[in-house]
């Protein structure tokens, strides 16, 4: 009802949309304790992952695409392609079901592909105010 947030949240933010400092937004909604070494584990994998990304970017951009044979044209259009369905599939843990063991498993290690930031626990490592919460976002998937 009125005035009831979900677990944790902080009612006097507005809608309930924020969580006290030193917790972080979980996939079901509510508000849970950080783990400190959790969330410096998967910010610096985040981390390094962005920088492979910007790396194959920089080689993709500054090569000779006519002097490649068309298999590696193949293999990067089919890499992007695993990438997009593998994205379509994590939207599924967005919905309000409740899935079976490998199925929920499986949706939890998606989350990292599809731009899940609450994956990322970001709140932990920056603390909660929107400002942030947006700044991260923009880093993450600019759009």
């Amino acid at each position: 009802g009125p005035g009831t947030c979900a677990h944790g949240r902080d009612a006097t933010t507005v809608g309930c949309g924020s969580c006290p400092d030193g917790t972080f937004t979980a996939s079901s909604g509510d508000c849970t304790e950080c783990n400190g070494t959790t969330s410096i584990i998967v910010m610096s994998a985040g981390l390094i992952a962005g920088f492979i990304c910007l790396y194959g970017v920089a080689v993709m951009v500054n090569r000779r695409t006519s002097s490649e044979p068309k298999s590696t044209t193949t293999i990067l259009i089919v890499g992007a392609l695993t990438v997009t369905a593998v994205q379509t599939l994590g939207v599924l843990s967005g919905l309000a079901v409740t899935w079976m063991e490998p199925v929920r498993t499986m949706l939890r290690l998606l989350a990292a592909f599809s731009f899940d930031l609450d994956a990322l626990q970001a709140e932990c490592l920056v603390g909660q105010t929107p400002a942030r919460s947006y700044g991260i976002r923009q880093l993450v998937a600019p759009g």
